[in-house]
């Protein structure tokens, strides 16, 4: 397919698919003259080898030694007489030979890259490396490594973009909804890509805002942000892929508060027994399953406050405390030991700093 407004035939529309067809032919171990062979044999249909040197431009010696090469990859097909006619194969044929190429790269070489680059994770997080800010220049890149994170979440998940940038990953949210990953989908409109709540009846908990970031965040460990500025047509130019927790905080935080204040197109309740790494989430949940009548029984990995050594600790949720003016957000649970407030990993006037919250109705 060529660009936007081409013509087909044109010379334009010919120079780009010149382009695409000698990438998918490097893919192959074929050169660029060698894919101009072929879509010359495919416009013309049967020439000889003569014609086919004339239209070329070539020598007859450099046109077979290409027919040659074509036809050992099942490219060309030869009906032989006097002259010997060459004929290029079917559009889809080519199809097949690319895609089992790119399956056999997937197999010997991308499933060995991948291999290598998880012994390199489980190195850095035994050495428990600084964690950095990584940008990605390519969109198509930042997509695929968007994917990555929605497919790394265990406990939570949140999302947050336009129709088109939340339907990409539409049915890998759904299917981490089923294996018991609590998701939450914030989705806004921006001109020319607009909101249909009946592709979204599939997700659990899913709300509307007036606008925001392309965003994911796995398990408040790691996340990708992105700003569409200028429309449907246009990807952004970058995008972040973040592993430094103080910022995912902050950008959890302002999920959150857009969260909070969203219009509801389903909010369905979290099945107990649940699990949350987001601790405003947890909080907002909480509070839901008190209203509904349920004694929410709470298990808090986390930190003590004062010591900061860690610690576990099993009690009671009996309140929840939002109040956005000192910015207080805090879980208060009755325990044997006595009453405790729990807060956020970055908690300074709560008894514990929580990383991680389990809740289940008693």
């Amino acid at each position: 397919m060529g660009k936007p407004g081409e013509t087909p035939g044109s010379s334009s529309w010919r120079e780009d698919l010149m382009d695409k067809l000698a990438s998918a032919f490097a893919l192959l171990g074929l050169s660029r003259f060698a894919a101009e062979v072929y879509l010359k044999l495919l416009e013309n249909g049967p020439m000889s080898l003569s014609g086919l040197s004339e239209s070329l431009g070539v020598k007859i010696s450099q046109a077979h030694l290409y027919l040659r090469e074509l036809i050992a990859h099942g490219l060309v097909e030869v009906s032989y007489g006097k002259p010997n006619l060459y004929k290029a194969v079917s559009p889809n044929v080519l199809e097949s030979l690319v895609e089992e190429k790119i399956a056999s790269l997937r197999t010997s070489v991308i499933k060995r890259l991948d291999q290598l680059y998880q012994e390199t994770l489980r190195r850095g997080r035994q050495a428990e490396k600084e964690r950095l800010i990584y940008i990605l220049r390519n969109w198509a890149s930042f997509t695929s490594r968007v994917a990555e994170v929605v497919d790394a979440a265990s406990t939570d998940l949140v999302v947050c973009g336009d129709m088109l940038f939340v339907e990409k990953m539409l049915s890998a949210i759904e299917e981490k909804e089923r294996s018991g990953v609590n998701t939450y989908v914030l989705v806004y409109e921006v001109p020319g890509i607009p909101v249909d709540v009946s592709r979204l009846a599939g997700l659990s908990r899913v709300k509307r805002y007036v606008s925001g970031d392309l965003l994911v965040i796995a398990d408040s460990s790691i996340a990708a942000i992105a700003q569409r500025r200028y429309g449907p047509y246009r990807s952004p130019a970058y995008g972040l892929i973040v592993e430094e927790p103080v910022i995912i905080d902050y950008i959890q935080q302002d999920f959150f508060s857009r969260w909070f204040k969203g219009v509801t197109i389903r909010e369905d309740p979290v099945r107990t027994p649940a699990k949350f790494t987001i601790f405003r989430l947890a909080l907002y949940e909480i509070r839901r399953l008190i209203k509904s009548g349920c004694k929410p029984e709470v298990h808090i990995y986390g930190t003590w406050v004062k010591s900061g050594l860690e610690c576990e600790v099993k009690g009671i949720a009996v309140d929840v405390v939002f109040d956005s003016t000192p910015g207080i957000a805090q879980l208060v649970i009755d325990t044997p030991e006595g009453r405790l407030t729990v807060g956020a990993q970055d908690a300074i006037i709560e008894d514990i700093a929580a990383h991680e919250v389990h809740v289940r109705c008693v």
